[in-house]
């Protein structure tokens, strides 16, 4: 009986050194290399309603922004999909005017160190409205474009990370007729998690 408890406590010890030695490997990992799966949301309008003495129109809601990514198995290239709503009310305060995007592209993803890391990529886009920029007030455009996008990212926990991203968009207006080069600023805060 005595043999089997050591025999027991021995298995024990040796899988939990198995568990420390893989937990002390994943630790010095890049968190970002860690997960294929991505879900990101735009936090700027929550944001901007916290953010004392701030310039945005509360009634305003949006730009909502929803952010898809799917790493491949190596984990270096992913396919993205956003697509994005942005409500803008009238002089009465009724929500008539609706703009909508959608892009879909890949993108790369590199480490900096454990915390951080940047993006770059490439997406098509269908934008219509104000391209979902807050303060933008060109509503009526829609535009087909192409473009680089470039994103910077820091995670504080596990499977969460704060990101920004800014896009070249080189695109036409079909109901103008008129080639369009918009810098899309990296003025979205996205919350991203990893699973």
């Amino acid at each position: 009986m005595k043999q089997y408890i050591i025999i027991i406590a021995g298995l024990l010890w040796g899988l939990a050194e198995l568990q420390a030695q893989s937990l002390s490997d994943s630790l010095n990992k890049p968190l970002a290399t860690q997960y294929r799966r991505i879900t990101g949301l735009n936090m700027t309008p929550l944001v901007t309603q916290l953010v004392p003495f701030n310039r945005a129109d509360p009634n305003a809601a949006g730009p909502f922004l929803l952010r898809f990514k799917r790493y491949g198995a190596r984990n270096k290239t992913a396919f993205r999909l956003s697509m994005g709503l942005h409500l803008t009310p009238d002089n009465n305060g009724e929500f008539d005017d609706l703009q909508l995007s959608l892009a879909f592209g890949w993108e790369k993803r590199r480490s900096i160190n454990r915390h951080w890391g940047y993006t770059r990529g490439f997406d098509i886009m269908l934008l219509g409205g104000d391209l979902n920029i807050p303060g933008n007030t060109n509503t009526e455009s829609a535009i087909i474009a192409v473009g680089p996008l470039w994103g910077v990212e820091y995670f504080f926990a596990q499977r969460m990370s704060i990101g920004v991203e800014a896009v070249l968009a080189l695109g036409f207006s079909p109901a103008s007729e008129i080639i369009v080069i918009d810098i899309l600023p990296p003025v979205g805060i996205f919350l991203n998690h990893y699973f």
